[in-house]
């Protein structure tokens, strides 16, 4: 026979305690915030194959005048102004953190077209959809952090 005896008061008392210590996200926050960049990286290096069949070739037409006078840059690199501002490294870059809230992304405003494509233009989604591995990564810096927070408690 296995007996299980619970103190709920040390366990409230526990819970209570990591409530209080998971109350200033800032930290985990940081860690999203890298991971991110990792992956909107990715994403530019691979021309959205990162998680999905990758971004519509340009047309031809705009493909000559930008071999002509971005040579070597690739799709949505000609100037590399959105690729910078969502990265950190250029303006344009959103960054609001708080103890509860974290919020990161571009104030490039034709990054919603090539987010959401156009009637004119499809779409070529600087911002990829999660893979599996991304979730992971972030599940793991979520946990990580509750687990220090856990053990300090």
């Amino acid at each position: 026979m296995i007996k299980v005896d619970i103190d709920d008061a040390k366990m409230t008392a526990r819970f209570k305690s990591l409530t209080q210590q998971l109350g200033d996200l800032t930290p985990v926050w940081q860690d999203l915030k890298k991971i991110f960049i990792q992956i909107i990286r990715a994403n530019f290096r691979t021309e959205g194959q990162h998680s999905g069949p990758g971004w519509a070739p340009l047309n031809p037409a705009y493909a000559r005048y930008k071999a002509r006078k971005y040579p070597g840059k690739t799709i949505l690199r000609a100037t590399d102004t959105l690729f910078k501002s969502l990265t950190g490294v250029g303006g344009g870059w959103i960054e609001r953190i708080t103890p509860r809230y974290a919020e990161f992304g571009t104030r490039v405003a034709y990054a919603k077209f090539h987010q959401l494509g156009t009637s004119r233009m499809p779409a070529r989604p600087p911002i990829p959809n999660l893979t599996r591995e991304d979730g992971a990564a972030m599940a793991d810096a979520i946990l990580a952090f509750i687990l220090k927070k856990m053990n300090n408690g």
